[in-house]
């Protein structure tokens, strides 16, 4: 797999100071990727306060690294679209085409998480969303650990249970939306 060009151009606009460091990977298969970047962060202890996990096929608006900082959350994100098409058949019998946020509630009675069908508003805490754009401090990369991600799909969920049980609290910003390239709708 070749990185979208979209996402290398959108890179530039993230205003990257001298004391960030990019971390990528040549891995192709995205849980490894994931944990090896994770493990280079922890690695270097000082080498940034944050990480931010970026998909390269998730494209962020340039202003999103000042916005999710401003959060002071200890994990925060912005919203994308899963790439598969629902439909929603509505009172009147027409037939909705939509995408689903990649963002999660646990439920209890199922013992696993329910993806959201809408999104929300403003700063939201939830219990799980999709890895494609993370801002997570270093406290959170330290408690739980080195490859946090699951060696499966799903391996965000993994990473999402790992917070929770390190005691730390997720939020998405949903004022944040980034493009899930490939999808229906951006």
């Amino acid at each position: 797999e070749l990185s979208f060009s979209q996402f290398a151009v959108n890179l530039l606009g993230l205003h990257l100071m001298p004391w960030d460091m990019p971390i990528t990977t040549m891995s192709t298969y995205l849980p490894m990727a994931r944990n090896q970047i994770h493990n280079i962060f922890i690695e270097n202890k000082d080498q940034g306060s944050h990480l931010l996990m970026l998909a390269s096929d998730v494209l962020s608006p340039p202003d999103i690294i000042n916005t999710l900082l401003m959060a002071n959350k200890p994990i925060i994100g912005g919203r994308y679209r899963k790439k598969e098409k629902y439909p929603i058949k509505r009172l009147d019998g027409t037939v909705e085409i939509t995408q689903r946020p990649v963002v999660y509630d646990y439920d209890e009675g199922k013992k696993g998480f329910v993806q959201r069908v809408a999104p929300g508003v403003g700063i939201e805490r939830v219990d799980g969303a999709g890895a494609g754009c993370w801002l997570m401090s270093r406290k959170v990369a330290e408690a739980i650990g080195k490859s946090p991600y699951g060696e499966d799909s799903g391996e965000d969920l993994v990473l999402c249970k790992r917070i929770t049980e390190a005691g730390f609290e997720m939020w998405i910003d949903w004022s944040m939306t980034c493009a899930h390239l490939g999808a229906f709708f951006v």
